[in-house]
């Protein structure tokens, strides 16, 4: 019986090899014929991934983000992206990646960008400023955690804060740039998520007080006040 098993077996793996290499003629073991987006794939040579995307050894990427111009900016840690030197930051101009500077020391964590000469990015404790040429240190925190930017009222906010050993928090939360100075909320929080939503409506995400309590706030530019909104009483908080 094994020696019966045995050559079927063999003539099994023998069918397979003599099957026909083409993906038109190529049958699954069912009988049934290979799926056809298959034979498209490899009939047809134009379906590929742009090479100017691709770099030998993979980057860390953290920050995607885009400006009104439609440039993308990358920001991780790296020293080259798509064969181009840029050290944790590049941008795509349209037709090729370019870097910025000088770039960072850190590991790139997020990033905001208005044009090619307004730029904003973090790494673990500090905001920097692009102005086309440099960067240049805007804020130091403890630990910076998230950027956003309202493209109608020009103002950056900067999410900053974090939680100790005992579960606390520390941090002065969030800070918002108006293009010459600096305001703080939430000065013992933690916000983590920020979005704007324009005309100066700002959602903010974070944990505040000795027991790290979770909170979702909106700012009213009508009222010139931050609202609450109600989390789910049944959601699980990480």
């Amino acid at each position: 019986m094994a020696d019966i098993v045995r050559f079927s077996t063999s003539i099994l793996l023998v069918a397979l090899f003599l099957l026909p290499a083409s993906a038109s003629h190529a049958q699954s073991l069912s009988g049934l014929p290979a799926s056809p987006s298959s034979a498209i794939l490899q009939e047809d040579g134009d379906h590929h991934w742009d090479d100017r995307f691709f770099s030998p050894i993979p980057p860390q990427i953290s920050a995607l983000a885009t400006d009104k111009e439609g440039h993308l900016y990358v920001g991780g840690n790296f020293l080259r992206f798509a064969n181009v030197e840029a050290r944790r930051i590049a941008y795509w101009d349209g037709t090729r990646w370019v870097a910025m500077g000088d770039g960072f020391e850190q590991e790139v964590t997020a990033i905001e960008a208005v044009d090619e000469s307004e730029v904003y990015a973090t790494t673990a404790k500090d905001v920097y400023a692009w102005n086309g040429s440099e960067w240049t240190p805007r804020r130091s925190a403890d630990r910076v955690n998230t950027l956003a930017f309202d493209a109608a009222e020009g103002h950056l906010y900067v999410g900053t804060g974090r939680l100790t050993r005992n579960s606390q928090v520390e941090g002065p939360g969030l800070l918002r740039w108006d293009g010459e100075q600096w305001k703080t909320y939430f000065g013992s929080g933690m916000v983590t998520l920020l979005t704007t939503a324009g005309m100066g409506r700002v959602y903010a995400y974070g944990r505040e007080g000795i027991s790290a309590t979770p909170f979702l706030r909106r700012w009213d530019p009508g009222e010139d006040r931050w609202m609450d909104i109600s989390l789910p009483e049944n959601m699980s908080f990480l």
